[in-house]
């Protein structure tokens, strides 16, 4: 039989954790009748149980047998999950960023605020009780000694509490919208920082193929000017101004690179310095076709400035039945009762007066509620003229996007068709047949012309998807890296 399934061990094993407890490690313990002996100081047992002791305890004493975690155990570091991503996309930086970003957390912090103040105002105000002792007559030994108790209730109607708790609803929108507002403008600000990566690691590589280009076109013009009897005023320094000129571009590439990659790491709150996942390369640039007025009232649908708007003017039109019901009075329901003190305690001579009442807190100062009534009235041709400027502002935004929209459209179609040209060229150029009529430096220009176009569309096409997402909020970003 296991010595640790028996209850006598178990009452054992837990008397002896207390008395170590309770007396310290100086203690010992010792049965004269069974020659036990069990020593706190180092945690160990001597006589016939000692086997089933330390099967009960284990090596590590009284402290194993009760889970000590091994203190030998490093904690595990923490590990960046973008670092196991093989490739960022535009989801998954917008998702980090609104996980990460503290501006969202103070947002939701006033939103938490003003959720609450809806039982706040529609609550009933808080009785009151008073209690009053003293004689009938000052001055007189002749006079009783008297008691009042009395409690008293306000009361609110005319729809005065309905009317608080609409105002609380509408600023728990309100406040809500804001929160609907800053993510939006964190999607906007990560998506433009988003674009920007993207676009600097797909312009990278173009620009490096170029600087190799120009390369074996300086030195081609080298050797040229050295074979020459003498090159042509100015030619030289220009082949120099022309490198120089190149290795500067370089040069800011790579800057305007690790500036990006401290922007993407900041709006993350990483190191600035942190490695980021190779980004997504967006979907190509399609025709787009939108009736401005259909797209108009989807967006107005869901966008959070103009929902603000709303809730703000609909928060003003319920101070408007505030301020109107305030021209109705306010009740206090009141109740007491007096008694002398000399016979409270007598039940048979006890002279009890019950009253019951109502207070009335008359609105005699008219002009004062007058004038709040048009402050509130002007407070809602304030928020309905803030509202038709969203609205305005949203139609001039889509207006302009769609037209933008447009002309990054054919831009990029003309780029396209310039770096197709460029390519034919260059594949022209170095055909068997016309390889003798043209030259290394011609075929090399063409390469470098095809580079520069491309690079053109592809800033195109970047700032296309840009628009696009401003304008609906959507980015398909299933493809691969670059």
């Amino acid at each position: 039989m296991n010595l640790v399934e028996l209850p006598q061990f178990r009452c054992l094993a837990l008397g002896l954790v207390a008395t170590h407890a309770l007396f310290g490690s100086g203690c010992s313990w010792h049965n004269a009748n069974t020659n036990e002996s069990f020593d706190f100081a180092n945690n160990q047992m001597t006589g016939p149980f000692v086997e089933g002791f330390h099967d009960a305890f284990g090596p590590d004493g009284v402290a194993g047998w009760f889970g000590t975690p091994d203190e030998t155990e490093a904690p595990r570091p923490w590990v960046d999950p973008l670092q196991a991503m093989p490739h960022l996309t535009l989801a998954t930086y917008i998702d980090e960023v609104a996980r990460r970003h503290p501006s969202l957390d103070a947002a939701e912090a006033a939103l938490e605020g003003a959720e609450e103040l809806f039982p706040q105002v529609t609550a009933f105000a808080d009785p009151q009780f008073r209690f009053l002792n003293g004689p009938t007559l000052f001055g007189s030994n002749s006079g009783s000694h008297l008691w009042r108790l009395q409690a008293q209730q306000p009361l609110s109607g005319w729809g005065k509490r309905a009317a608080r708790g609409r105002i609380a609803e509408q600023k728990a929108a309100s406040a809500r919208e804001e929160w609907n507002l800053a993510h939006e403008k964190l999607r906007i600000a990560a998506a433009e920082v988003y674009f920007d990566y993207a676009l600097i690691e797909a312009a990278l590589p173009l620009a490096e193929a170029e600087q190799r280009v120009a390369e074996e076109e300086f030195q081609g013009k080298q050797i040229r000017l050295v074979s020459d009897e003498g090159p042509a005023p100015g030619e030289r320094e220009q082949l120099l101004l022309d490198r120089l000129e190149l290795d500067r571009r370089i040069d800011e590439i790579h800057w305007s690179r690790q500036q990006t990659i401290r922007r993407v790491n900041r709006l993350l709150g990483r190191d600035l310095n942190s490695p980021l996942p190779p980004p997504v390369t967006p979907p190509p640039v399609t025709q787009v076709s939108w009736d401005e007025e259909e797209l108009y009232a989807e967006i107005a649908a869901r966008h959070p400035a103009l929902a603000r708007a709303e809730a703000r003017s609909r928060e003003a039109e319920a101070r408007i039945e505030l301020a109107r019901a305030d021209y109705y009075p306010d009740f206090v329901l009141v109740g007491r009762f007096d008694t002398n003190a000399d016979s409270f305690w007598l039940p048979d001579k006890a002279f009890v007066r019950p009253q019951l009442g109502i207070n009335a807190i008359l609105p005699f100062q008219r002009d004062r509620i007058a004038a709040s009534v048009r402050e509130a009235e002007a407070e809602v041709r304030q928020r309905r003229a803030e509202r038709q400027m969203v609205e305005r502002q949203l139609r001039e935004e889509i207006a302009e996007s769609l037209a933008e929209l447009q002309r990054l459209q054919r831009t990029h179609q003309h780029l396209a068709s310039l770096a197709e040209l460029a390519r034919r060229k260059e594949q022209s150029l170095r055909q068997p047949g016309r390889a003798q009529f043209a030259s290394a430096a011609d075929q090399l220009q063409a390469r470098r012309q095809g580079l520069k176009y491309e690079t053109e569309r592809i800033q195109a096409e970047f700032a296309w998807q840009r628009k696009l997402f401003e304008l609906t909020g959507d980015f398909s970003d299933d493809g691969v890296g670059r």
